[in-house]
């Protein structure tokens, strides 16, 4: 009889929705040659993970190197949006976020670059926006020379599919 019970148990655990406890994703693509500054910083995919805790952004380039992400978060209830920068010069590199108010510091925002695996990985605590009060979000990002123009508009940069907090 208990054994009956932990297999039913065991059984409808396994039958849960992983991606509920992890957040939803959304990931999209764009094509390798068509960033202005050769292979640096031309994206290839990002990827937004909308988790309870924080929000995760990776994105892929063909290769890393100097300049800067901008990566713009819309929310749909309540309405706002929120865009992580991450800068990669020399000197030490910079993460923050620009608001409707303007530019500020977050405890806790992180972007990490990985020239082996030409990634940049932001997270960003969810209260960090909106005090963590928001629930789907949509992204679309750019990536830019540190003093110049625009290098890649990541699918001419259009808003993402919806993604659900979780």
């Amino acid at each position: 009889m208990r054994t009956r019970l932990v297999s039913a148990l065991l059984v409808a655990a396994l039958s849960l929705p992983l991606g509920a406890a992890h957040g939803a994703t959304v990931s999209v693509t764009d094509p390798a040659g068509d960033g202005s500054a050769g292979e640096r910083l031309d994206v290839l995919d990002v990827t937004l993970r909308n988790r309870d805790r924080a929000v995760v952004v990776t994105t892929t380039f063909v290769a890393v190197g100097k300049g800067s992400v901008a990566v713009g978060l819309d929310a749909r209830r309540p309405p706002g949006q929120v865009v992580l920068v991450a800068r990669r010069r020399p000197g030490p590199d910079r993460a923050f976020l620009v608001t409707e108010d303007g530019r500020r510091r977050c405890a806790g925002l992180l972007a990490t670059w990985d020239t082996e695996a030409e990634t940049l990985r932001l997270r960003m605590p969810s209260r960090c926006f909106r005090g963590g009060a928001y629930r789907a979000l949509r992204m679309r990002a750019i990536t830019e020379e540190l003093s110049a123009g625009d290098i890649d508009l990541v699918r001419r940069f259009r808003w993402s599919d919806w993604v659900r907090r979780g």
